[in-house]
């Protein structure tokens, strides 16, 4: 453990804060730490300055107490309940002759620990975010809100001005429900419904002098509290600048709302600015396509002759149309850049994320008077689509699901649950798919809807959507994923089918439902509990695993060897099906394996080589730590490791005959970029029908090794960072190079060597032990065998 020096060591007062703060951070480091290294910190902790501890919100002073005091068992407790319950704790008033509020955390009224530590004032901040600014009939309007942290805002009273210096002008304001701030806060304790405001600014500033800055802040009271200070931003408002009345109106995160004088000179060098196409005019058809018409002569025999939206790696490309210096374009559903001949992604819808608007590889800019007055957001049955702008007036598309202010966070997810418990619907006969969390229409959900579609066509079958990323068959519905629809499909479908732990939060299984959970793979990986010590690992909290875990009547066993794997890093103590796994039922049909060739353009007589690469845990940045992270991980890969430099050498080495399709993992196949040679077919709807297709797979530690050794065709194994990733990062259930059935390299080099040259005859015998070990079940028949289990 990395302990940070005491205060003897660094010395100046200028260094008391950092310290304190890295001592706060080697306790959160270190949460599942025992006492013996956990009191590797107590050289450090005598050294903490009192002045800034003091200073510290309750959470951090009763974490560095329980730490000083050696209170080891107590501090992991709070460790705990700092990751996992914090957001559901709020205040609560304490004291007989001096009421004071207290944070109800762990341990408050324990007579060994100090009331103080759960003193709420360092906590009560001010949450002041200027949401939006337009310039209307002459005025501005500024919508807002307002609150105290861990304090309803019922009752609550704000007062909104403008200021600068001693100059203050007092802002009449009309409050509104605003449950969009409940559900963003992040928090499930208390209510911020009641903290939206309206303001008009008439006259933005006196007419006095021509420099000046007047910003906004508001003062909020509420149970007694008081807190002041200067509005910010909030992050989905975007940054904006534009001209009212001779002021300029600049909307910025860190500054919030702010106006100053302006002089025509001021902006002379604004003509840089307008260069490039600019959009003067926005409009929705009813089939949620995006108008934009605009002004600008662009590049009309270039790349100024497609509008490109572009997402870290992603880019989807339209026509615009020009005539006499104007344009338009349509901006409609996408086909994920895929070739024409695919036809495995038509028509689907933008997914989540900020979108920049190119053309010509320019930004594409709105109009002075549509950032001024930019167009309320739209919806669509998956999606809330706003545009946004920056300080260069540059067109954002911000795309988010679009689910509504009570379907979402945490206050949502708290209330729902509760509400769940008291439901008396009655069970429909229908049955509900989740795969993956709801991104794909896929795996063994796929092959047990069809199936069932097969045997009980009268049965409605519903699939869980994320991102509106994938099609299903006609006469199978979806729902979007947190929303009400899917709440309603969850408490009233007999069936629910899922691969992974994705059930929402607020989920409450009902008497007479069948949860069949089919997982997602032979384990080589370490899963749930047995992951204890693995230092890279991405670990599911154990009261999280247990709600999960105890949702499942039924789960599916690939094969043997992974029965007790399953019970065990699961703690599943419930009915195993051992049936083999259904999506791997179409490998062994030789009409899907020519379906899936053709859906790929691939010729009979090309060899395909399928690369699919799984996942790092070291590499995620805690992203795969939450269903519903915001943060994008990095490329699958050990540090350094970077699938362009694999994918490279294959197809410049590859022969004529051979067709390289290369499948990210989908927890990365957003920021992967590929050589143009290579086919992506990361977004392909179903890995299965890449194993059907492909003539050689080559993986390094990912299941559909497991999956595709039913077929007898030939595997390659490229691990260039084994050492690390079976004992850092992940750790395997065997030996997995005693047991490979097929060649292990180091480098894409050896790796093309193997595919060009030879022959894998050698690797026969192994191959067939592997094969007779982890696919004994799989005969063409396990979908048949799951429906048969659920319609017993």
């Amino acid at each position: 453990m990395t302990v940070p020096p005491g205060r003897s060591a660094i010395g100046s007062s200028r260094d008391a804060e950092e310290h304190v703060e890295a001592c706060l951070g080697a306790l959160r480091e270190h949460a599942e730490a025992g006492p013996e290294r956990l009191s590797g910190l107590a050289p450090a902790l005598a050294g903490l300055d009192p002045e800034v501890v003091g200073g510290l919100p309750s959470l951090g002073r009763l974490q560095l107490h329980l730490a000083a005091h050696g209170m080891w068992d107590e501090l992991s407790q709070v460790l705990r309940f700092a990751a996992s319950d914090i957001a559901d704790r709020g205040v609560v008033r304490r004291g007989l002759l001096r009421r004071r509020w207290c944070l109800d955390y762990p341990l408050l009224g324990d007579d060994r620990i100090p009331a103080d530590l759960f003193d709420a004032r360092n906590d009560f901040e001010l949450r002041a975010c200027v949401d939006d600014v337009r310039r209307r009939d002459g005025r501005l309007i500024v919508a807002g809100h307002a609150y105290i942290t861990h304090l309803d805002s019922r009752r609550s009273r704000i007062e909104v001005w403008l200021q600068r210096g001693d100059g203050r002008i007092e802002l009449p304001i009309l409050r509104v429900s605003r449950p969009d701030v409940t559900a963003d806060s992040r928090q499930s304790a208390v209510s911020h419904d009641d903290s939206g405001f309206l303001a008009e600014i008439e006259s933005p500033v006196p007419a006095g002098g021509r420099t000046g800055r007047w910003t906004l802040r508001a003062r909020v009271t509420a149970r007694g509290v008081t807190r002041a200070g200067r509005m910010t931003g909030a992050r989905r408002a975007g940054e904006r600048t534009f001209e009212a009345d001779g002021f300029t109106v600049a909307l910025t995160r860190d500054r919030g709302l702010a106006l100053h004088r302006t002089d025509p000179a001021d902006h002379a060098g604004d003509a840089d600015a307008s260069r490039g196409d600019r959009v003067t005019g926005v409009q929705w058809t009813d089939a949620h396509e995006l108008v934009l018409t605009g002004t600008g002569d662009g590049d009309a025999h270039g790349e100024g002759n497609v509008i490109t939206l572009v997402r870290g790696h992603e880019r989807h490309t339209w026509p615009v149309h020009r005539e006499g210096g104007r344009w338009t374009a349509i901006i409609g559903k996408t086909t994920r850049g895929l070739p024409a001949c695919d036809g495995f992604a038509p028509g689907l819808p933008l997914r989540s994320g900020v979108w920049r608007v190119l053309t010509g590889g320019e930004p594409v800019r709105l109009d002075h008077a549509l950032v001024a007055d930019l167009p309320e957001p739209h919806l669509t049955a998956v999606h809330e689509i706003s545009l946004r702008t920056n300080r260069s007036a540059e067109l954002r598309l911000a795309v988010r699901p679009g689910l509504g202010p009570h379907e979402r966070g945490p206050y949502a997810t708290r209330r729902r649950r509760e509400a769940a418990r008291r439901r008396t619907t009655r069970l429909v006969d229908a049955a509900l798919f989740d795969s993956y969390g709801g991104g794909q229409y896929s795996c063994n959900p796929r092959a047990i809807s069809e199936e069932l579609a097969r045997r009980r066509p009268d049965m409605e079958l519903i699939w869980v959507t994320r991102d509106g990323q994938f099609t299903v068959p006609a006469g199978v519905r979806t729902v979007l994923y947190g929303s009400r629809e899917h709440e309603e499909a969850l408490h009233t479908c007999r069936f629910i089918v899922a691969n992974r732990r994705t059930q929402p939060g607020w989920y409450v299984k009902r008497p007479g439902q069948l949860f069949v959970q089919t997982w997602h793979g032979t384990p080589l990986k370490r899963l749930g509990r047995d992951l204890a010590g693995m230092r890279y690992a991405q670990r599911v909290r154990e009261e999280d695993l247990g709600r999960y875990v105890a949702t499942w009547d039924v789960m599916l066993a690939p094969n043997p060897f992974s029965t007790p794997i399953l019970r065990r890093a699961f703690g599943y103590t419930g009915e195993m099906l051992e049936s083999g796994y259904p999506r791997n039922d179409l490998l062994l049909r030789p009409e899907c394996r020519r379906q899936a060739r053709e859906r790929l353009g691939v010729p009979e007589d090309r060899r395909v080589i399928l690369y699919a690469p799984t996942w790092r845990d070291d590499e995620m940045g805690g992203a795969a730590k939450v269903s519903h992270a915001d943060k994008e991980p990095r490329a699958a890969g050990p540090p350094g490791f970077d699938l362009g430099d694999v994918v490279g050498p294959l197809t410049g080495g590859l022969g004529a005959t051979d067709m390289l399709l290369v499948r990210a993992h989908y927890l990365v196949a957003d920021r992967v970029t590929l050589p143009a040679d290579a086919l992506d077919v990361s977004r392909f709807p179903d890995m299965a029908d890449l194993l059907a297709a492909a003539d050689v797979l080559v993986t390094d530690y990912s299941s559909a090794m497991f999956d595709f050794a039913c077929t007898g065709r030939p595997m390659a194994f490229l691990t260039p960072d084994l050492e690390r990733y079976r004992d850092e990062v992940r750790g395997f259930y065997f030996d997995f190079e005693a047991e490979a059935p097929g060649p292990m390299v180091r480098t894409a080099d050896d790796l093309l060597q193997i595919l060009k040259y030879d022959d894998f005859t050698s690797y026969k015998a192994k191959y067939q032990e592997f094969s007779e070990k982890f696919c004994p079940w799989d005969d063409g028949h396990a979908s048949a065998r799951v429906v048969a289990r659920m319609l017993s």
